[in-house]
């Protein structure tokens, strides 16, 4: 794509708003993501690197996943209550930093450390970098940045699989990860430019100016979110969401190695393959997602319920494939369900999340994911994998469709909560923090 069509695709996206904002924060994104592909991808090499089983690699990765997740929750409140921008930098150098740190790591432990602080510069993705978009773009526009930021993570999961898989193949699994450090500092220095947008500012901007700056305490934040009932009800189904979701990243490229016996480089490919899908999706759905919410508020994460159920029986379908040609076209089609997912998912959020609290409330259904996947372990249903892959990606399917439900019958209390969380803006007294 040449630079003028580049230009008109970003342009086109943000409907004649900014695009510098919505650029910087999906480059970003896509550079974390490349290295969270690659480690997934070359998961069976560094696994043997350092002698270790299946259990014990899952039980470490799933701790780090989890440590990363809930640290989330506090950067979610600070994040509302200082400058955005200076945390979107830190966290960027982090992710950069401890990626290439961990092509060096010479002992297990030290893996570890280095994926917990990559991780600790990721977790600002999923947070902060939406809290500021849903700032930067009015609700018309939200659903389709939404997309294309989210996109990032698919297309770091298209490029990373395949560079990895033929970087681990040509040099081995360490080289995979030093090759992005230096674009990852340059758009770092593009990123310290961003403006910190006004909270609020594209819901209500009169009232986002007037209004007091409000910081609201962590535990009143809290209260405040889970008193609104579509947040409510999409956090309870994510501690389900949480057990179907996060042993999958140790489950399936393990699947494809053990179970068909795929090396390391055409796991690379079929990664790419799947993520490509889910690419296409995703901007279907972004597109989709503004026609939906035409036809009602709720609609949107109705869809998106539809589709996270789909995924759940797709999965168990998937997994019980006998023929590797079978189980690469039933994971494509999974894949692009997934796609489907974001954009009306976290437009919703946006909008019926009270802005001087919206960065926790893209972070607090952190602590849900990780209470979801103890659960899952806990219950002993982790142990399934270790005898049989097929039967462990299987045991995940049913918490998925119980997700969709509780997703589903979030949708009546949208259009409600909008309103109020619109209203709140204009509050004439400020929340009293706890």
């Amino acid at each position: 794509m040449n630079r003028p069509s580049a230009r008109r695709y970003l342009t086109a996206t943000t409907m004649g708003e900014a695009v510098f904002p919505l650029l910087v924060l999906t480059l970003l994104y896509f550079f974390d993501e490349f290295d969270t592909a690659a480690f997934n991808t070359l998961a069976p090499e560094i696994k043997k690197a350092f002698a270790i089983n299946t259990n014990t690699f899952t039980g470490l990765v799933i701790l780090n996943v989890s440590l990363v997740i809930l640290l989330a929750i506090p950067l979610g409140y600070v994040a509302d209550r200082v400058r955005r921008g200076p945390i979107v930098v830190i966290c960027a150098l982090l992710a950069g930093g401890f990626s290439f740190a961990t092509g060096l790591a010479p002992t297990i432990a030290l893996l570890t450390l280095f994926r917990v602080g990559n991780g600790i510069g990721v977790t600002a993705n999923g947070t902060v970098h939406n809290s500021m978009l849903a700032d930067y773009y009015t609700p018309g526009t939200r659903p389709r940045a939404f997309a294309l930021h989210t996109n990032a993570l698919y297309l770091g999961a298209i490029v990373g699989p395949l560079l990895a898989g033929t970087i681990g193949y040509l040099a081995g699994w360490r080289a995979a990860f030093f090759v992005l450090f230096i674009p990852v500092m340059v758009t770092t220095v593009f990123a310290a430019r961003l403006q910190e947008p006004v909270r609020g500012g594209t819901d209500n901007p009169d009232a986002a100016i007037t209004a007091p700056q409000q910081r609201v305490g962590f535990w009143q934040g809290c209260r405040d979110l889970m008193n609104v009932p579509t947040l409510k009800y999409q956090y309870i189904g994510t501690v389900f969401f949480g057990a179907g979701l996060i042993p999958l990243a140790v489950y399936l490229p393990l699947v494809l190695q053990n179970v068909f016996g795929v090396g390391v480089f055409w796991r690379g490919i079929i990664g790419g393959a799947q993520a490509g899908v889910t690419f296409i999706a995703l901007q279907k759905g972004g597109k989709w997602t503004v026609g939906w919410f035409a036809k009602d508020m709720g609609e949107p994460v109705r869809k998106a319920a539809y589709f996270l159920a789909a995924v759940g029986v797709g999965l168990a379908v998937t997994s019980a494939a006998p023929w590797l040609w079978l189980y690469l076209v039933l994971s494509l089609i999974t894949n692009a369900l997934v796609g489907l997912l974001f954009s009306p998912y976290y437009s919703t959020l946006a909008l019926v999340s009270p802005a001087r609290v919206r960065t926790l409330s893209f972070s607090l259904g952190s602590v849900f994911l990780v209470v979801g996947v103890a659960v899952f372990y806990g219950v002993g249903l982790g142990r399934i994998a270790n005898s049989s892959l097929r039967w462990g990606v299987i045991s995940l399917a049913p918490w998925w469709i119980i997700a969709a439900c509780f997703l589903y019958y979030s949708g009546k209390f949208v259009a409600g909560d909008t309103a109020k969380a619109f209203a709140a803006l204009s509050a004439p007294e400020p929340i009293n923090p706890a």
